[in-house]
């Protein structure tokens, strides 16, 4: 049986898309003789529309832990194009009921007291070739001030900037479950300005890939 469990991820969505996939199951446990009157009110009020809609406000934030948890690459460049991410979803819609629209609007307000950023992550999100010109996810003044920091890192690293001799392999072509939940905001504009010669400098060195790992280098090396 799948219960809430406060110290488990996701354990709401997980509860109610449950529900939501046996309904008929649990509706027929209305004729069923002995049946728990309380049981039988909470099956006869479910509301189906609304379960719906719940579990697909509550998806992204299972697809973003999944993102963000992984074990078998660096994410520390996905965390704010992940805040982004949800905190669109949440955006209000014309269509939304007046029950959805305050679950947004206070998972919103939940979003941003608790998913904190700092600007180490700003810096690791302009490392990735696909998102270090996203204005979105990073406004010009978090931009120029992670481009500053980049700087003073690079600077400090003794013996300069040494490019990267690591044999990394090549990257997994198959669609990445972070592909999907970031697509729209890959689709950046590229420069060739001064602070992209600085970003693209400190992209082929060694510190990137000791950040890093090998996953962030073999990764921008493969995007043109």
């Amino acid at each position: 049986m799948i219960n809430f469990v406060v110290t488990r991820w996701n354990s709401v969505l997980t509860t109610l898309k449950s529900v939501h996939t046996n309904l008929d199951q649990l509706r027929s446990l209305t004729s069923a003789v002995g049946i728990n009157r309380l049981l039988l009110r909470m099956i006869v009020d479910l509301n189906d529309v609304l379960l719906g809609e719940l579990v697909e406000i509550l998806e992204p934030y299972d697809t973003a832990t999944k993102c963000l948890s992984t074990d078998k690459a660096p994410t520390l460049h996905l965390v704010i194009p992940t805040k982004v991410q949800l905190s669109k979803h949440l955006s209000p819609a014309p269509a939304d009921s007046a029950v959805i629209a305050q679950v947004k609007q206070h998972l919103h307000n939940q979003l941003e007291v608790y998913f904190k950023t700092s600007s180490i992550h700003a810096v690791a999100t302009l490392l990735d070739r696909r998102l270090k010109n996203n204005f979105v996810i990073l406004p010009p003044q978090q931009h120029a001030a992670a481009l500053a920091s980049l700087k003073q890192m690079a600077e400090a690293v003794s013996g300069g900037l040494a490019e990267c001799t690591n044999d990394a392999q090549p990257v997994n072509k198959k669609m990445r479950l972070h592909d999907n939940f970031f697509g729209d905001l890959y689709a950046a504009q590229s420069t060739s300005d001064a602070n992209e010669i600085i970003i693209s400098t400190v992209l082929s060195n060694d510190l990137v890939c000791v950040w890093f790992g090998q996953y962030i280098c073999t990764e921008n090396s493969n995007i043109k």
